[in-house]
């Protein structure tokens, strides 16, 4: 039978002050390992507009590929992207303006990062593009909506139904 023995402390914080100091020199941890020169980083987004059009911009690094979608019950957009690191400022998103009434946004799963926009009625996703970065501009997500009744959202939801899962 192996018996185990415990570090002496002096030794567990003699450790533990090394490794302070290797992450001191180096800057620190990573918290997303991914979230090198390669990932795209959202570090602000804002709403613009009024109830008869509203503007969803997100500032981001470069440009991404985005699946953007609506869903009802309650009413929200939905934006998918690959792998975007989030650096947005504290308290961001809770701005109601126009038809947008909050919006949140994380990892989804491993590898993919949403956007959700909650909206306050029937709506259409008028235009959703992502633009290049352009001289001191950074690269934008933009997603234009515009207010309709319910039974063209209804019909317009039909069209427009979210990915599937691969299986």
């Amino acid at each position: 039978m192996r018996v185990r023995r415990a570090l002496p402390a002096s030794v567990r914080v003699g450790a533990l002050a090394a490794a302070a100091f290797v992450i001191a020199l180096t800057g620190g941890l990573s918290v997303d390992a991914k979230a090198g020169s390669n990932a795209t980083v959202a570090n602000n987004a804002r709403v613009a507009g009024d109830r008869e059009r509203t503007r969803f911009i997100a500032d981001l690094s470069k440009k991404v590929d985005v699946h953007v979608f609506a869903l009802g019950n309650p009413y929200r957009v939905i934006v998918d992207a690959p792998d975007v690191n989030f650096q947005m400022p504290d308290g961001i998103g809770k701005e109601k303006r126009g038809l947008v009434t909050a919006y949140r946004y994380g990892l989804f799963a491993p590898g993919k990062s949403r956007i959700v926009i909650d909206v306050s009625g029937p709506f259409l996703i008028d235009k959703a593009f992502v633009l290049e970065p352009r001289d001191d501009q950074p690269a934008r997500l933009v997603i234009d909506l515009v207010p309709t009744d319910e039974k063209t959202f209804q019909a317009k939801l039909k069209e427009t139904k979210p990915p599937q899962p691969a299986s």
